[in-house]
């Protein structure tokens, strides 16, 4: 994700420097349509909203939103096994050995 941002940013300025105007909605938007099918949540999301968001802060997004991904596909992919240990039931036995 980072290197697809950075790369971004990078076409940014340099469509920038060559007297290009692009609008912050402009360069969101075009981030969000690159992005992997595994993103259309957070994209919908930030498609939706009502104000603009800054490259800044939409770079700070997905790159949460990959490592959260990345935390999702590791407990998806290896789940916790507990191994079963079976102990002997010794509380009837004290039981009966008990005194009155």
């Amino acid at each position: 994700m980072t290197s697809y941002l950075q790369n971004i940013n990078y076409l940014v300025t340099t469509l920038n420097s060559a007297g290009s105007t692009l609008t912050t909605d402009d360069i969101t938007l075009h981030v969000l349509h690159g992005l992997p099918s595994e993103y259309n949540g957070i994209a919908d999301a930030l498609r939706t909203r009502d104000t603009s968001v800054s490259f800044d802060k939409l770079y700070k997004k997905l790159v949460d939103y990959e490592a959260y991904l990345q935390r999702k596909s590791i407990s998806v992919s290896s789940p916790v096994t507990v191994n079963g240990v079976t102990r002997a039931n010794n509380s009837s036995a004290s039981r009966t050995n008990k005194n009155p």
